[in-house]
C-alpha cells in the first residue's frame, strides 16, 4: 500500500481515563504502519492521553453525563437521602441531559468522519451507540474491540451493523455471544500486547527506588492500575498490614491515579494507612507514562481485582519485566495465569489470602526464580506483532469488501 494512499482508521477510546484499555490503544496507534490513526476520546484532555498520543491526531470531548457519571450521581444521592422519589427525579434529569449530549456527540463524530475521510471505525472499550451512530449515518464499517464493560445490552441494530467484534479474552468473547447476543461468527479473539523489550531492557531500577527514598533492601509490591474500587488497592493495602506486622520490610507502591472517578476511594486507603501508623511504607506514585522503569522497581506485582477484569494488561506487563505476578482468581486472570508457573492465583477481595501469597515468594527463592524464569519465556506470546498484524488483515479485509 503505497504511504500517500494509507486509508484512515478512527478510533474512539470511550474509556474515561487512565486504564488497561487506553493503553492497549497506545500499542495499536504507534506500531500501526499501513493505516493512519485518528482518535476521539471521550475524556477531558489530560497530560496522561496528550503524553503517550502526542504523535496522533485527536480531539477531546469532555463528557459529562456518561454510564460511570450515572452511578456515581446514583450512588452520592442514596449516600445523603433514602429518598426513592429523589433519588429517581434526579437520574431522570441527569437522563435528559445524556440524551441531549449524545446527540450532539453523535453528531461531532458525524463531522469528523467527514472532514478526514474515514475509511473504518475501531471503537474502543464497548458497544457505543453513539458512535455506531456516526458510523451508519456516514455509511463506514465499524469494529468494536469490546473489553467487557457493557453497562446494558446493546440495541440488536448495533450488532447487526457492526462488521466484527474483537474480544481480548475467550471469556469476554463468551459473554458477548452469550449476553449480548453477538453472533460468534462475528467475534474474534485477540490478546492484548506490548513492547517486551522496553520491559525486559530497563535499567532504571536503582533510580526510582532512591527517588521515593526505598532502602536497598526493602522489598517493593508494586500496582499498576486506576485507584477505583473494583481495581482492588485497599484489599493490598491491609494485606501490607498484615506482613508488617510478621515482620517483612515491604514497601507498597501504587502507580496510577483516581482518574475522572473522583477521589472517595483513595481517601478510604489513605484514611487506613493513616489509622494503621503505615505511613511509611506506601508510595503513591500517580500517573507515570515510564512504566516500564517501575516495574523495575519492584519485586512483585500484585493484580487484586475484586470485579471481573476483561484482560488486565498488568500481567503481560509483569511477565515482560521478569516479575512474580500474583493476581485475584477471577476473569481473565484465570484465563492467562497458570497458577504457581506463570503467576500465583489468589481469592478475590481476601488480603489474608494475597499477604500469604506475598509471603510465600519473599520466603521461597526457588518460586521466585521459577516464576520469574517463566514469565520471560511467556511474554514472548504478547509481542506487538501479532496484534498489529491481524488488526491490518481485518481492516484490509473489511474496507476491500466495502469497495468491492
Amino acid at each position: 500500500m503505497d504511504r500517500n494512499q494509507k486509508k484512515k482508521v478512527l478510533f474512539i477510546e470511550t474509556g474515561m481515563g487512565f486504564g488497561g484499555s487506553a493503553i492497549s490503544l497506545k500499542e495499536i496507534v504507534e506500531n500501526i504502519e499501513n493505516y493512519t490513526p485518528f482518535i476521539v476520546f471521550y475524556a477531558r484532555k489530560s497530560a496522561y492521553f496528550t503524553d503517550i498520543f502526542s504523535s496522533v491526531p485527536a480531539r477531546y470531548f469532555a463528557m459529562k453525563f456518561t454510564y460511570q457519571q450515572k452511578g456515581t450521581l446514583t450512588d452520592f444521592i442514596v449516600k445523603y437521602t433514602k429518598s426513592t422519589f429523589l433519588t429517581r427525579m434526579f437520574v431522570k434529569i441527569f437522563s435528559i441531559f445524556s440524551f441531549a449530549e449524545d446527540v450532539i456527540t453523535t453528531r461531532r463524530i458525524t463531522k469528523i468522519i467527514k472532514e478526514h475521510n474515514i475509511d473504518l471505525m475501531h471503537i474502543n472499550n464497548r458497544i457505543d451507540p453513539i458512535a455506531i451512530k456516526a458510523a451508519i449515518k456516514c455509511n463506514i464499517p465499524c469494529i468494536v474491540h469490546s473489553r467487557g464493560h457493557e453497562p446494558d445490552p446493546a440495541k440488536k441494530e448495533y450488532i447487526h451493523y457492526m462488521t466484527r467484534l474483537i474480544a481480548p479474552t475467550k471469556k469476554i468473547a463468551d459473554h458477548e455471544e452469550l449476553s449480548l447476543g453477538v453472533p460468534r461468527e462475528k467475534i474474534s479473539v485477540l490478546y492484548d500486547t506490548i513492547d517486551v523489550d522496553s520491559f525486559a531492557e530497563n535499567k532504571n531500577r536503582e533510580r526510582i527506588r532512591s527517588s521515593y527514598g526505598i532502602a536497598s533492601e526493602d522489598i517493593v509490591i508494586a500496582m499498576f492500575a486506576r485507584i477505583i474500587p473494583m481495581k482492588g488497592q485497599l484489599v493490598l493495602t491491609k494485606a501490607i498490614k498484615q506482613l508488617r506486622a510478621q515482620g517483612h520490610n515491604v514497601t507498597c507502591m501504587f502507580v496510577g491515579d483516581s482518574s475522572d472517578y473522583g477521589k472517595a476511594y483513595l481517601q478510604d486507603i489513605e484514611k487506613y494507612i493513616t489509622i494503621n501508623n503505615l505511613e511509611n511504607d506506601f508510595v503513591f506514585a500517580g500517573y507515570q507514562n515510564d512504566t516500564a522503569s517501575y516495574y523495575a522497581a519492584a519485586d512483585i506485582i500484585v493484580h487484586p481485582s475484586i470485579d471481573e477484569e476483561a484482560f488486565g494488561r498488568i500481567i503481560i506487563e509483569a511477565w515482560a519485566a521478569k516479575r512474580p505476578i500474583i493476581a485475584s482468581n477471577i476473569g481473565a486472570s484465570v484465563e492467562l495465569i497458570d497458577h504457581e508457573k506463570t503467576g500465583l492465583l489468589v481469592s478475590k477481595n481476601d488480603s489474608s489470602d494475597l499477604s500469604n501469597a506475598i509471603e510465600r515468594l519473599i520466603k521461597d527463592d526457588f518460586l521466585y526464580e521459577t516464576l520469574a524464569r517463566n514469565s520471560k519465556i511467556k511474554a514472548q506470546d504478547f509481542r506487538n506483532g501479532h496484534l498489529i498484524n491481524e488488526l491490518e488483515a481485518m481492516y484490509e479485509n473489511i474496507i476491500n469488501k466495502i469497495v468491492k
